[in-house]
Order: structure tokens, then C-alpha cells, then sequence
């Protein structure tokens, strides 16, 4: 389990990146410095993303591997 507290998105990402064979990636730099605070399973990066794509303005795509990929969500 991962746990995070006000930590930047960036962060969080890069640390649930350590323990998948499919990284989350990050399409626009600013929704990096968005926080985030919660309990995530290390190996659930699909969880993780859809979860921040319900507390954040930021939605979820994939790439052709399946690797999901944070968006600014439009308005």
C-alpha cells in the first residue's frame, strides 16, 4: 500500500510508477503540482488513476498498451 499526504501528483505518480510495468504518464505538466492524499494498492495503477480523475480535474485516457495517461479535464 501507498499512502499520500498532500503530496504533489507528480510525486505520487512517479512512486506508483515504481511498482507497474505500465507507467502512468502525465500529459500536461501543470496537473503535476495538483495534490493529492489517500491509501492506493502499489500495484493498481488503473485504481490510482481513476481515482485522482475523481477528486481532481483530470480524466483519464490510454495509450495503445493500456498505460493510462492524466489530461486536463475540459471544461
Amino acid at each position: 500500500m501507498l499512502t499520500f499526504n498532500d503530496t504533489r501528483l507528480s510525486d505520487a505518480v512517479a512512486e506508483v510508477n515504481r511498482y507497474t510495468i505500465r507507467p502512468i504518464a502525465i500529459a500536461d505538466g501543470t496537473i503535476g503540482n495538483y495534490r493529492i492524499s489517500g491509501v492506493f494498492r502499489s500495484n493498481d495503477p488503473e485504481n490510482f488513476s481513476q481515482a485522482v480523475a475523481q477528486v481532481l480535474p483530470v480524466t483519464v485516457t490510454h495509450a495503445p498498451d493500456g498505460a493510462p495517461t492524466l489530461r486536463i479535464r475540459d471544461r
